[in-house]
């Protein structure tokens, strides 16, 4: 792992017994190999922030999903999956409030998240704007076009539906359209 100076404790927001959010201080977390480590610039609170403390308990899991900020270290491997190098600006998203893994979540000084689900933040994006858009809004179109939508096509094989639907998924200053032809 090759880091800048980094602490052995961060300040994060975990649930306690009750699944109730308290500011506590834990361990940094490990670094597997493909892992980034993020100094935390900015959150954004999403509607699964409250609902999963609150619906699944889960005493010393961090909460929070999406995340803005610096990259401060890297597992062994991270380097050959992307081109997000120590000292980037990135933002992604995590599991939080975790029941197998309680170092992830994003309500935390530090973030550790997989190399390759991060996005490297323009110079010129705020970290307000770069959190707001982290990557829970990925997965809610993910849910919508497989979920709801019922489309047949996934990421990994995208050309294996014999009856293709083709969606045009347009992103303005405004918000975000999706239409199915």
């Amino acid at each position: 792992m090759s880091a800048l100076s980094i602490p052995s404790v961060r300040c994060g927001i975990v649930q306690d017994t009750a699944g109730t959010p308290t500011v506590k201080h834990v361990n940094i977390p490990n670094l597997p190999p493909t892992s980034i480590l993020i100094k935390t610039h900015a959150v954004a609170l999403n509607p699964t922030d409250n609902k999963m403390p609150a619906s699944f308990p889960t005493p010393g899991a961090l909460i929070g999903c999406d995340f803005a900020g610096v990259v401060v270290a890297m597992g062994s491997e991270a380097a050959d999956i992307t081109t997000v190098r120590i000292g980037d600006r990135v933002a992604g998203a995590v599991h939080g409030s975790n029941r197998l893994d309680h170092e992830s979540g994003a309500f935390a000084e530090y973030v550790r998240a997989e190399a390759d689900l991060v996005w490297q933040v323009p110079n010129h994006m705020s970290w307000e704007d770069a959190a707001a858009i982290g990557g829970t809004g990925h997965g809610t179109l993910c849910l919508a076009l497989w979920g709801e939508m019922k489309l047949g096509g996934r990421p990994e094989s995208p050309c294996s539906v014999e009856n293709k639907e083709f969606v045009l998924i347009y992103v303005s200053p405004l918000g975000l359209a999706c239409r199915v032809r």
